[in-house]
C-alpha cells in the first residue's frame, strides 16, 4: 500500500525505483527483486496489464507511473483532521475491491483464516551476497557468507534449499516452486564489516524479515557464524520450521582466509584461477591439516584442472583421491560426488554411478552433483534420464552457466535442437565459454551456421594453422569435396594441429567410423579427449547399426555396464538391446 500511494502522490509523473526504494523502505534493506514483485502484485490485484497498463505504466529502466489522477471517493465525508502520513493515506485508499484483497490478506498474515489456508514454506532461495564496498579486496567474503548460509540452512529436513549462486541479482519470477529467497549486501569501511540481510516472500512480494549485523573486519569468521546463526534463528521464529544452526568445526581465521579464497578462486574456473585455488586450499591445510571443507575443495579443484589446462587427467585425479582418503567424514555427498566423477571420467560406468547415487542419498539439494550425473548417463546413452537430472540441476540453480549449457547438451542429444539452442545461448550471457563445447559446435552445424563454427575454432586456434581445414568447413555439404575435406582434416591431425578433444566429435560428423574409432583407441589413456556422448547422438544414427559400434562399446565397458547395471536398456535409434 505504501508503495501505491507513494505512487499517487506523484500520480502522472515518473516515478524512479531508486525513488520507491529510498522512500520505501528508508528504515530498513530494499532491492529492486522486492519491488518488482510488489509492482506486480498491485497489477494482479487491480485488474491491470503491463503490456496495456491501465493503472502502472512501466517507464523502462527508469522506474513507474501512475496513470488515472486520484480523485475523491463516494462516501461519507471524512473528518476533516488531515491525514498525518503516508500510512494514514493508505487507509483512506481501503476501497472497493482493493479493500477487500487487503482485508483478505490482513486475515491471512494474522492467522484470522483457518490453518488449512496457510501455505507450508519450504522452499528457500539463496541469492549471492553483494560486496558493495567499492573494491575486490573482500570479494571472497561476500561468496564464503553465501556458502556459510546455505551450509547452515541445508541442515533442516524441513527446507529445501535452491542455490541461485551464480548471479547477482537473480530474477525470481519464473520461479513458482520457491516460497522465500534470501539476499543481502556486505560492507567492509575501516576496520568493521556491515552486513544487511534479508528474507522477503516471493508470492506476496513483501520483506518479511530483515536485519543489520556490523562487527570488526578482523574478526569476519565469527562474523559469518553469527550472522548464519541468526538467519537459520530469524527462520525458525517466521517459518515456525526447526533450523539447527551448526557452523563449521573451529579453524583459525588465517585458515578460513584461505579457504575462502580458495574456493572463490575455483568457481572463476580456467586453469590459473584454479591453480591458485589449489595453492589456498593447501596453505590453509599446511596450518590445519584436519580442516575437511579445505580438503574438499583442493579435490574439486584437481578434478577439474585437467579440462582447463593440459594437465594429464590420471595425476589430477590421484591428487584428489589422496584427498579425498585423508578426510574425516570421507563419506560426504561432495566427497562421493567427486569420486563419481572420477569413475565416469575414467570409463568405470558401474563404480561411478554408485558414488553419484550414494552422494544424492546423502544430500540431493547439491546443483553441480546432478550436472555430473547428467553427463554420465548421456555418456552411456540414458539419455532422458540425462534429461530429467540436467533439469535437477537447473531447478537447483537455474542462473548457472553450467547448469543451462549442460541442460542445453542433454536436449541436444534427444534432438530437440530449439531448446538446446536457447539453452546454450542462456549459459553464454552467463558466462560459460560456449565454444570450449563440442556439443554446442555440433549444434551450429546442424543449423548449418557455418560462420558460428568458424569463428569458434578460430578462437580455439589462433596461431593460424587450422585455416585450410576452417576455410573448407562450409563444403561439408558437397560431397565432391567431402574426402577433401577428410584429407585436410587427417592432415591437421598429424601435425598436431586440431585440439585434442575435438578429434573424435569431428570424425563424427565427417562419418569416417574407422578414423572415429581409432580416435577412441588413441584416446584410451587420456580420455577427457574423448565425448562418449557423441555416440548416442543421431549423426551415429547409422553408426549404432554396425558391428564397430559394438566393438567400441566393448573396448570402453558400456556393453559390461549394460550388462550389470541397466539389462532392460534399450538404444532407442536401433531397437537392439
Amino acid at each position: 500500500m505504501e508503495t501505491l500511494v507513494y505512487l499517487a502522490e506523484h500520480a502522472g509523473e515518473t516515478v524512479t525505483r531508486e525513488q520507491l526504494l529510498d522512500e520505501i523502505w528508508r528504515d530498513t534493506f530494499g532491492s529492486d527483486e522486492v519491488l518488482s514483485r510488489i509492482v506486480s502484485l498491485l497489477r494482479g490485484q487491480l485488474g491491470d496489464d503491463s503490456r496495456n497498463p491501465v493503472f502502472i505504466e512501466t517507464i523502462p529502466k527508469i522506474g513507474y507511473r501512475l496513470i488515472p489522477q486520484p480523485g475523491s471517493l463516494d462516501a461519507p465525508a471524512p473528518s476533516t483532521t488531515a491525514i498525518p502520513n503516508r500510512r494514514g493515506l493508505a487507509a483512506a485508499l481501503l476501497t472497493g475491491g482493493l479493500a477487500v484483497c487487503i482485508i483478505v490478506y490482513v486475515a491471512f498474515t494474522q492467522g484470522l483464516l483457518p490453518p488449512a489456508a496457510k501455505p507450508q514454506a519450504k522452499t528457500i532461495a539463496v541469492l549471492p551476497f553483494q560486496d558493495i564496498s567499492g573494491d575486490d579486496e573482500h570479494r571472497f567474503f561476500a561468496a564464503g557468507l553465501t556458502d556459510e548460509v546455505i551450509a547452515s540452512l541445508s541442515r533442516s529436513p524441513a527446507l529445501r534449499l535452491v542455490a541461485r549462486r551464480s548471479l547477482e541479482n537473480a530474477s525470481l519470477s519464473d520461479s513458482a516452486d520457491i516460497d522465500y529467497y534470501i539476499e543481502g549486501k556486505v560492507r567492509f569501511s575501516d576496520d568493521r564489516v556491515r552486513v544487511y540481510t534479508e528474507l522477503a516472500s516471493v508470492r506476496q512480494g513483501v520483506v518479511v524479515w530483515s536485519k543489520a549485523y556490523e562487527n570488526v573486519a578482523a574478526d569476519y569468521l565469527g562474523t559469518q557464524r553469527d550472522i548464519s546463526a541468526s538467519i537459520a534463528g530469524g527462520l525458525n521464529e517466521e517459518l515456525g520450521v526447526d533450523i539447527k544452526s551448526s557452523p563449521r568445526g573451529d579453524v583459525s581465521l588465517s585458515t578460513y582466509t584461505y579457504f575462502l579464497n580458495g574456493r572463490f578462486l575455483s568457481k572463476l574456473r580456467g586453469e590459473q584461477p584454479l591453480l591458485a585455488s589449489i595453492d589456498a586450499f593447501s596453505k590453509a591445510l599446511q596450518i590445519e591439516p584436519d580442516f575437511d571443507g579445505a580438503r574438499l575443495g583442493l579435490a574439486n579443484s584437481y578434478v577439474l584442472l585437467p579440462y582447463y589446462s593440459a594437465r594429464n587427467e590420471d595425476a589430477a585425479f590421484a591428487e584428489a583421491a589422496e584427498q579425498l582418503g585423508r578426510l574425516r567424514d570421507p563419506g560426504s555427498a561432495e566427497a562421493n560426488a567427486i569420486r563419481g566423477f572420477i569413475a565416469f571420467r575414467q570409463w568405470r560406468w558401474h563404480e561411478a554411478e554408485q558414488f553419484f547415487q550414494a552422494s544424492l542419498a546423502r544430500n540431493p539439494d547439491i546443483a553441480n552433483t546432478h550436472v555430473w550425473y547428467s553427463q554420465f548417463l548421456s555418456a552411456v546413452g540414458r539419455s532422458r534420464e540425462a534429461l530429467e537430472y540436467a533439469q535437477s540441476a537447473y531447478k537447483l540453480d537455474s542462473v548457472s552457466a553450467v547448469a543451462n549449457d549442460r541442460l542445453a547438451t542433454a536436449h541436444l542429444w534427444l534432438n530437440r535442437d530449439e531448446q538446446a539452442l536457447r539453452l546454450y545461448e542462456a549459459g553464454a550471457n552467463l558466462g560459460f565459454v560456449n565454444r570450449l563445447n563440442p556439443g554446442y559446435l555440433n549444434l551450429m552445424l546442424r543449423y548449418r551456421n557455418f560462420a558460428a563454427v568458424q569463428q569458434a575454432l578460430r578462437a580455439l586456434h589462433p596461431d593460424g594453422k587450422l585455416e585450410p581445414l576452417i576455410s573448407r568447413i562450409d563444403e561439408l555439404d558437397d560431397p565432391e569435396a567431402r574426402q577433401k575435406l577428410i584429407e585436410v582434416t587427417a592432415r591437421m591431425i598429424d601435425g598436431d594441429v586440431l585440439l585434442a578433444r575435438l578429434e573424435f566429435g569431428w570424425w563424427v560428423i565427417l562419418k569416417d567410423w574407422d578414423r572415429a574409432a581409432a580416435a577412441i583407441e588413441k584416446y584410451v589413456g587420456n580420455k577427457k579427449n574423448v565425448d562418449v556422448e557423441f555416440l548416442f547422438a543421431r549423426e551415429c544414427d547409422d553408426f549404432r547399426g554396425t558391428e564397430d559400434f559394438w566393438k567400441i562399446a566393448r573396448r570402453i565397458g558400456l556393453e559390461a555396464y549394460w550388462r550389470e547395471a541397466a539389462p532392460d536398456f534399450r538404444l532407442a535409434s536401433t531397437g537392439v538391446r
